[in-house]
Order: C-alpha cells, then sequence, then structure tokens
C-alpha cells in the first residue's frame, strides 16, 4: 500500500482534472507504447530544491490520470529547470517511442 501525502493527494487530483478538461487528451486513449517523456519545471521561488523530487509526482499522477498505463514504459526521460516565476509550473510532453 503506497501512502500520498494531503499535498502529493491534491496534486493528483489537479492533474486529473486538469486532462479532463481538455479533450484531446481524453480522445487520445491511453498511451500502451514504449514512451519518452520531457519535462521542464518552472520554480515557484529561489529556495533550493532537487528536481528529481518532482519526478515521481508528476510521473504517478499522469498514470493515475489515465494518460499511460504504467510509468514501467518510459525508456527516455529527460528533465530540465528553468527559470524562476511564481507560481511555477510544469511542462510535459510525452512521445511513444
Amino acid at each position: 500500500m503506497t501512502y500520498l501525502t494531503k499535498k502529493a493527494k491534491e496534486f493528483r487530483a489537479e492533474v486529473c482534472d486538469w486532462i479532463q478538461q481538455h479533450s484531446e487528451f481524453v480522445n487520445c486513449g491511453i498511451l500502451h507504447g514504449r514512451l519518452m517523456v520531457s519535462i521542464e519545471l518552472t520554480m515557484p521561488d529561489k529556495r533550493k530544491r532537487d528536481i528529481d523530487n518532482h519526478i515521481k509526482a508528476i510521473l504517478d499522477a499522469l498514470q493515475h490520470s489515465g494518460v499511460f498505463k504504467d510509468d514501467e514504459q518510459i525508456d527516455l526521460l529527460r528533465v530540465r529547470r528553468l527559470h524562476v516565476e511564481p507560481p511555477g509550473c510544469c511542462d510535459v510532453v510525452i512521445t511513444e517511442l
């Protein structure tokens, strides 16, 4: 059993809601093949952060949202930290290989 913090549950729900509101994602169906994922993180402030701490939450939320079946499908993962711009955000591009 996996324990999720309140913050993690809120993030997962926010991702699910966003995906449901954008019909182009709902209509394309779940991805079953091998994947490349590119993530760009815009930080909300100048506090020191390890970007790898964000990756698991993002991938788990996308899997839970039905974008892909399992994060085991990811063969190539690229993560880039961008500038600081409140409130912060992440941009994700997923490509089937």
